[in-house]
């Protein structure tokens, strides 16, 4: 059980560290028609327009995954179980796209390993139902959604030890790989830009780099994003940046800032939050291209996430003590879920809350007595 509480937190807190856990591969390319399984449906729900929070309730044998409105967000309604093997919770996309969110998860019954093929599936809010899409997914590479929710990416392992990057099309549930890779240490899935070609990442040696592929046609290297281990990335809502953060000498110690891609034919990188010192967390994007990023606390006050909106920056509610790993804005960005943890950063992160940040309410905690797993949002 320890083994796998360690790997839950990686997955939530350093993505990077999954990175290093996930070295397995996989093979050759096909197009094949996925065989779905359909997870039996609640009935159906009365979703209003207002912000609600969607996050899943770990459980040792099964994750409950609920909804909740951003203002009180421990008013709570279960809207599908999820099975899973003993002490292994499901992986999800980083964001909910139309109300759609995909998982990998470990199915009971089979050899809880990390390495264990996963099932891949395809959660529906506003119905309330799942259905699976794949048998054959990498438990610790989280799947991405396109903007427009019509096609997903997820990576999946075979016995070659060579990774691939797989699209499904989510109306006919064909799937067809996109890249293999035999060589590197891991691929990793980033989402999509505005073309609609997927962006993922590739460790080796040399360190992190940003490639694109299109359905039919090579990888192309967009750029080496660092020499060595780039994390948190997350990709604009308009598919025309993307942002992470990477290892850099400051003040005669490495710390995590956070950088933006731009791209287009010659791809550029700023550092929109160079002013501020310090380890920085998961810059998330607000439907505006502002960012939120979360940055490590001082020695003797908690701090908040700053939003960068252009050379504007704006500091959010911050904690008594501590410090915020943003999650996800809500639909029209009036919310924003972070990861609350109550050390002062990476070194010593401390215990960990999922809460919410907003107009209405200064900072929430979603109440819990195990782990909370953010999905995303829906409505406004």
């Amino acid at each position: 059980m320890a083994l796998q509480s360690r790997l839950r937190r990686l997955l939530r807190l350093v993505s990077a560290s999954a990175a290093l856990l996930a070295l397995v591969a996989l093979g050759a390319a096909f197009s094949v028609i996925v065989r779905s399984g359909q997870a039996d449906p609640r009935p159906e729900l009365a979703i209003s327009d207002r912000p609600t929070l969607v996050f899943a309730e770990f459980g040792l044998n099964a994750d409950e995954i609920l909804i909740a409105p951003a203002e009180d967000p421990n008013d709570r309604t279960l809207i599908q179980t999820v099975p899973h093997a003993s002490g292994w919770g499901l992986n999800p996309s980083p964001q909910l796209v139309n109300g759609r969110s995909a998982y990998t998860v470990l199915p009971a019954g089979v050899t809880p390993n990390r390495n264990s093929p996963a099932e891949l599936w395809l959660l529906d809010v506003d119905t309330a139902s799942a259905t699976r899409l794949a048998r054959d997914a990498d438990l610790l590479a989280a799947p991405v959604l396109a903007q427009d929710g019509a096609v997903l990416a997820y990576r999946r392992t075979e016995g070659s030890g060579a990774q691939s990057l797989v699209r499904v099309d989510l109306e006919t549930r064909t799937r067809r790989v996109l890249h293999t890779d035999g060589s590197s240490f891991g691929l990793f899935p980033v989402g999509f830009d505005d073309d609609g070609a997927l962006l993922f990442t590739r460790l080796t040696p040399d360190g992190t780099d940003l490639l694109r592929v299109a359905d039919g046609s090579a990888a192309e290297l967009i750029l080496h994003a660092s020499d060595e281990i780039a994390r948190d990335w997350s990709v604009a809502p308009d598919g025309d940046a993307v942002a992470f953060v990477a290892p850099l000498l400051q003040a005669e110690r490495i710390v995590h800032q956070t950088q933006v891609i731009a791209l287009g034919d010659q791809p550029s990188v700023e550092a929109p939050a160079a002013s501020l010192s310090g380890e920085q967390y998961a810059p998330t994007w607000r439907r505006d291209g502002a960012l939120a990023i979360g940055r490590e606390a001082t020695d003797t006050s908690g701090v908040g996430p700053i939003v960068v909106d252009g050379a504007n920056l704006s500091p959010m509610a911050a904690p008594s003590s501590g410090f915020d790993v943003p999650l996800g804005w809500s639909v029209v960005g009036g919310y924003l879920a972070v990861r609350h943890f109550t050390g002062s950063g990476s070194q010593s992160a401390g215990e960990e809350t999922l809460l919410v940040i907003g107009p209405a309410v200064s900072r929430v905690v979603v109440e819990t007595t195990s782990e909370l797993i953010f999905l995303g949002w829906i409505g406004a």
